[in-house]
């Protein structure tokens, strides 16, 4: 997919964003692999405006996800926008960032703990189990964003603007906000880790919303908030008062018995999203 055609697609998406108060976002991770087209071109159908991919390496995160085959065969099933949230160690390593705007990835986000991460593997400081930074690996890791992480961020979030794509930085729940506001300027919008990255139908962690109501203090509307992990029918409510506009839900909605949904309309308003979201304080930026 060429440069104009991403950037024509990814501004559309967020003139979306910023025009409806709520945007569902479902996670791909969550469908039945054996019928990805089927279900992606059902997604298509209902009405919804983005597919979320998460793409994971086996060593940023110990899973495996999708590649680019993948990606590039079902490219050619549907023409929805890809959100692609990359788990992956070093991602401005090759031209990775460019394969992606070429499978049609009107969204890139990537995490800043994996800034480094396979050099201190192979140093030995931190062993690549999960993908977050734990009071004890942080004070090496900031050591290592004082280094090079802030300028790799700077110049990664540019690559993915030059392809056209919207540009994104993924928080896990055990990285405190204060080490990713410095890197959040350039970026688009912020997805907050409401579960450890990496597997699927995990429980939610309701103190990551915190995040979410200080970006929103911060920011105001000027960023897309989203949030990933744990997000369904008990938990969905609490995130969009919160100040999340792009819930990402998987195993909530691909395996609904009513998947997909015949209007994306009733999904919002049986959930009273639109309420919920109507109603909350949103605070300018500072």
């Amino acid at each position: 997919m060429d440069i104009a055609t991403v950037r024509t697609m990814s501004d559309h998406l967020f003139k979306i964003f910023q025009r409806e108060p709520v945007v569902l976002g479902p996670s791909l991770l969550a469908a039945d692999f054996a019928s990805l087209a089927t279900e992606m071109r059902a997604v298509e159908a209902a009405g919804l405006h983005v597919l979320h991919v998460d793409v994971m390496d086996g060593v940023f995160v110990p899973n495996l996800s999708f590649g680019f085959p993948i990606l590039e065969s079902v490219r050619s099933h549907t023409r929805i926008p890809f959100d692609c949230h990359l788990m992956i160690a070093d991602p401005d390593r090759g031209d990775y960032i460019e394969r992606f705007g070429a499978v049609g990835a009107a969204m890139i986000s990537f995490h800043l703990e994996s800034f480094g991460f396979a050099q201190c593997s192979a140093e030995g400081e931190v062993v690549p189990t999960i993908s977050r930074i734990t009071p004890e690996i942080y004070p090496m890791w900031n050591h290592l964003a004082t280094r090079d992480a802030f300028q790799r961020s700077a110049q990664l979030v540019k690559r993915i603007h030059q392809l056209g794509a919207k540009a994104g930085i993924a928080i896990s729940p055990k990285t405190p906000l204060s080490a990713a506001l410095p890197f959040l300027e350039p970026v688009d919008f912020v997805l907050i880790m409401s579960v450890e990255p990496g597997f699927g139908n995990q429980s939610f962690m309701p103190e990551t919303l915190d995040k979410v109501r200080e970006l929103r203090r911060i920011y105001g509307d000027s960023k897309l908030i989203s949030i990933d992990g744990g997000v369904k029918e008990a938990t969905i409510g609490m995130c969009v008062a919160a100040g999340v506009r792009y819930p990402i839900a998987g195993t909530a909605f691909f395996r609904k018995p009513e998947f997909p949904p015949q209007s994306l309309d009733n999904y919002y308003k049986e959930r009273n999203l639109i309420l919920i979201a109507s109603s909350r304080t949103i605070s300018p930026k500072h």
